[in-house]
């Protein structure tokens, strides 16, 4: 995405993901090894 699009902003999109992960809800570990175990 970054090498067709030029207007990425590395600085904006970075504090968008720490946003988010900070706001997403925890996930229990047993689903996490379910969602590795699918792939």
């Amino acid at each position: 995405c970054f090498r067709f699009n030029w207007r990425f902003n590395l600085k904006k999109t970075f504090e968008q993901l720490i946003y988010s992960c900070i706001r997403a809800a925890p996930i229990p570990e047993y689903l996490l090894k379910l969602a590795e175990i699918r792939w």
